[in-house]
């Protein structure tokens, strides 16, 4: 499928996904957010890195997350088959490192012109950080309460968190989740940003530029 991909303007999607399960020996299963069913319930989580381009949308890896009360108990690690290799990594850390993989296998910047997450990923520095030093244009949806500056040639969010970085940032005001969009041309932030619209039925209009 890597070799077929011609088209171009693809992003990478950076999501996670609960599935409701029963019990507590299967790997993972804890007391979570389950997206499936909008609520907290037993469940195992999945994230995942999906392609996606105007044609054509695949997945391309995925891991199981591991709440602390797993990575936390060596014996149910054992019990259930889980390497002893494996350790605790927050849902963001996991999406950072199913990019590194995506990028090692060849879906490099010349196939996808930027990363997508929503607030989940969206909202976490160390996240958003991980994408400037790999240099990966991204669009992210953010929490009500993530501090934006409006501004480019070094004037940055997060209080010069990364600084060096010729960023284009949007902010919204209000209760809801708004975005923050990095390093992106205008053009292609505005493409983006239909994007985004055609996947959450989110109006540009209630954004600022």
């Amino acid at each position: 499928m890597r070799d077929d991909v011609s088209l171009g303007d693809a992003v990478l999607i950076h999501d996670d996904t609960g599935n409701p399960k029963q019990g507590k020996h299967s790997v993972g299963v804890a007391r979570q957010y389950c997206s499936q069913l909008g609520k907290v319930a037993n469940c195992q989580v999945v994230v995942t890195c999906h392609y996606a381009d105007p044609a054509t949308s695949w997945p391309v890896n995925a891991r199981l997350y591991l709440p602390s009360e797993w990575t936390d108990d060596p014996q149910r690690m054992r019990e259930a088959g889980v390497p002893e290799d494996v350790q605790f990594q927050t849902k963001p850390e996991i999406a950072s490192a199913l990019l590194d993989e995506a990028n090692r296998i060849g879906i490099k910047q010349m196939l996808h012109k930027a990363v997508v997450a929503d607030a989940s990923y969206g909202g976490n520095d160390t996240y958003l950080y991980g994408l400037e030093q790999r240099k990966e244009h991204y669009v992210s949806a953010v929490p009500c309460d993530f501090t934006v500056i409006l501004g480019f040639f070094g004037i940055s969010p997060r209080k010069g968190l990364f600084q060096g970085s010729n960023n284009h940032s949007i902010h919204r005001s209000g209760m809801n989740d708004g975005i923050y969009v990095g390093l992106l041309s205008p053009l292609f932030m505005r493409l983006l940003l239909h994007l985004h619209q055609k996947l959450t039925n989110v109006s540009l209009r209630k954004y600022t530029f």
